[in-house]
């Protein structure tokens, strides 16, 4: 057998330890720093800063900081770049197809000037009303109700109660800034809106009552100055009457009469 050289052997293992110590200069495959395969820092198909194609920095297809098909910061083609464009990472605030984009309405207009109107102008309520089925089933029964045809309206709360408050709510911000477009709407009182926003449940429950209803619209007339006035013994007097009159509806108006107390009483006239 032939003996090769000892000196040979060191040289070829001295060569060894520095091609896996130090990254190359332009090689293609390895972990070179500008080859095209290598994952050096610059390497076009490596890993390197600004390869190619391997995930350096810079790299048109790696994962590097700008790799143009990388994860790179500004790649063309990455998940993260801060200029790519098709970078979705973090920092992909330039990158076309990165994750930035329009900011659309949470709830469409259904087509007709109404509902367009409450889409732009009553987004919260409008949103509300449509995501409760009961409300926009409420919504639709009222369309199909004469103008003041109050014992079909009625009929309506009576069937979708637990759509009652979002529908009044959406109906007040309607007459206060789509008037023209939802001419049917009505508008609210400062304590009528903080009872439907704040007292929803109890609320629901009498409106839905034709007795309790019109218990409360006895109340309201009583707080506005009829029958005494508020505040003295006239309208504690007015407010007795209106319980006598409707007393079918005086167990459903007392939690509101509750709730109003607490947490109305800054937008409710004094009892």
């Amino acid at each position: 057998m032939a003996s090769f050289p000892w000196n040979h052997l060191a040289a070829a293992a001295l060569l060894a330890a520095a091609c896996s110590s130090e990254p190359s200069g332009p090689g293609t495959g390895a972990a070179g720093g500008p080859g095209t395969g290598g994952a050096g820092a610059a390497g076009a198909g490596g890993a390197g800063a600004a390869g190619a194609g391997g995930a350096g920095a810079a790299g048109a297809g790696g994962a590097g900081a700008a790799g143009a098909g990388g994860a790179g910061a500004a790649g063309t083609g990455g998940v993260g770049g801060a200029t790519g464009t098709g970078g979705t990472g973090s920092a992909a605030a330039a990158g076309g197809g990165g994750a930035a984009g329009g900011v659309a309405h949470a709830c469409a207009s259904l087509g007709d000037p109404c509902s367009t109107c409450l889409a732009l102008r009553c987004q919260e309520s409008y949103c509300a009303c449509q995501q409760n089925p009961e409300c926009a089933a409420l919504d639709n029964c009222f369309l199909g109700c004469p103008e003041r045809d109050e014992p079909c309206r009625q009929r309506c709360l009576t069937a979708h109660e637990a759509g009652i408050s979002e529908s009044f709510l959406e109906g007040g911000c309607a007459s206060e800034l789509c008037s023209a477009q939802c001419r049917s709407r009505s508008a609210l009182s400062a304590c009528e809106a903080c009872l439907f926003a704040e007292c929803a449940a109890p609320m629901n429950a009498c409106i839905a009552s034709p007795a309790c209803r019109a218990l409360l619209a006895c109340d309201a007339l009583c707080g506005e100055g009829g029958a005494g006035g508020a505040g003295g013994a006239g309208g504690a007097a007015c407010r007795e009457a209106c319980v006598r009159d409707h007393a079918a509806g005086a167990d459903l108006a007392q939690p509101v009469f509750a709730c109003e107390g607490a947490a109305c009483e800054h937008a409710c006239a004094p009892r």
